[in-house]
C-alpha cells in the first residue's frame, strides 16, 4: 500500500522503497537508504542499487510489457537489467519505507551457483553500453568483483574469494584489495580485519 501510494502520488511507472538486510541470526544488519529518482538510472548503469530483488520493485504491466519483460539471456543478473530499462524509460517513485526485508544466508543462489555470474556482467555492459556513454557512466567491474567474492566468502568458498580480490588487486594496481585477498583465507574475521586496516 506504502508503494502503491508513493506510485500514484507521482503518476510513476514504477516505485521501489528502502530495505533492510537481514543476517542468517534474524538481526537487521544493514539499513541501505533507497536511491534517489532521480540518480537511479545513471547508478544503474554503474551498479545495481535496487536492492531486495523483485520483492522490493512494483511496475506497471503495461510499461513491463512492452519493454520485453526479463531477458532470459540472464539468470543471476535479470533483475539488474530490467531495472535498467526501466529507470531509462519510465519515471520512478520511491517510498523511503522500509517494506522489505532481504535475508543474508550461504544457500543463496547468488553464493551457491556454478554459473559464470561475470560473463552474464560481461553482456550486461555490452548490452547498456551506449546508455551509459550517453550518461558518462559505466559499468564497475572492481566493485562487482568484490561484491561476487564478498559472496563467495560468506558461502564458505575461502580460495575462490581470494582469487577474485586478487583479480582486483592486479587491475586495480589496489593495495586493499590484495589485503582482503589474504585476508580472504582467513574467513569473514580476516576481512573484517582487514577493511579495519585499509581504512587507515
Amino acid at each position: 500500500r506504502v508503494q502503491l501510494d508513493a506510485a500514484s502520488s507521482r503518476n510513476a511507472d514504477f516505485v521501489y522503497s528502502a530495505i533492510a538486510k537481514v543476517g542468517e541470526d534474524g538481526q537487521i544488519t544493514e539499513l541501505p537508504p533507497a536511491p534517489s529518482p532521480a540518480d537511479l538510472a545513471a547508478s544503474l548503469l554503474s551498479r545495481n542499487v535496487l536492492r531486495g530483488g523483485c520483492s522490493n520493485v512494483m511496475a506497471k504491466t503495461e510499461i513491463v510489457r512492452n519493454l520485453g519483460g526479463f531477458d532470459e539471456q540472464l539468470f543471476q543478473l535479470t533483475d539488474w537489467d530490467l531495472w535498467i530499462r526501466l529507470a531509462t524509460s519510465g519515471a520512478a517513485a520511491v517510498s523511503a519505507e522500509v517494506t522489505v526485508a532481504c535475508f543474508d544466508h550461504r544457500e543463496s543462489m547468488l553464493l551457491t551457483s556454478e554459473d559464470d555470474v561475470f560473463e552474464e556482467f560481461e553482456y550486461l555492459a555490452l548490452k547498456h553500453r551506449a546508455l551509459g556513454v550517453g550518461r558518462g557512466v559505466g559499468f564497475d567491474r572492481a566493485l562487482f568483483t568484490r561484491w561476487v567474492a564478498l559472496g563467495r566468502l560468506r558461502a564458505g568458498r575461502r580460495v575462490r574469494a581470494a582469487g577474485l580480490f586478487l583479480r582486483v588487486a592486479r587491475q586495480e594496481r589496489s593495495p586493499a584489495d590484495l589485503l582482503r585477498a589474504l585476508a580472504a583465507l582467513a574467513g569473514p574475521h580476516g576481512i573484517a580485519l582487514a577493511r579495519r586496516l585499509a581504512g587507515r
